[in-house]
């Protein structure tokens, strides 16, 4: 095999994986934000949730539709929004969200790392009624149960 294929190869393995949990003694751990502004802008008003989870479209949409976040104004000043969206894409995953439309028309599906699949499966136990028992609001309530969430560790604590 020759030097270019072997760069080719280790580069398209290291691509893939770059946006995938890390499994490390029996942990899952997924790199967490590490860019102070978007820590501050996104940890503001819910955990800053790690860019791996949501592919690079699917952060675009997120940061291209702010004044419609999820039911809330989040909108920013627009060298803000560049410096984060930059930041998300180039960290992100390879997860999007099914049925994610991105601005067709008025009406604006943003994605949710929620309806991935990976998510889904890592999940699949905790039906509303499980985490109303427990006193959870929120399926995104991630330090809820895993208590080293903001640190990238999401094994399961509960």
């Amino acid at each position: 095999m020759t030097v270019m294929r072997k760069a080719l190869i280790l580069g398209a393995l290291s691509a893939t994986l770059a946006g995938a949990p890390l499994l490390a003694q029996g942990e899952e751990r997924m790199r967490p934000v590490t860019d102070p502004l978007t820590l501050k802008e996104c940890g503001e008003c819910h955990m800053a949730f790690p860019p791996s989870l949501l592919s690079p479209g699917s952060w675009e949409v997120i940061m291209a539709n702010l004044d419609k976040h999820y039911g809330e104004n989040a909108s920013l000043p627009e060298k803000d929004t560049a410096a984060i969206t930059a930041y998300l894409t180039a960290s992100a995953g390879r997860w999007g969200s099914p049925g994610v439309s991105g601005t067709g028309g008025t009406e604006v599906t943003l994605p949710r790392f929620t309806e991935s699949r990976h998510f889904a499966h890592e999940h699949r136990r905790f039906t509303p009624d499980r985490l109303a028992r427990k006193g959870i609001k929120s399926i995104l309530d991630c330090v809820a149960c895993h208590r080293g969430a903001e640190q990238g560790y999401y094994d399961d604590d509960d």
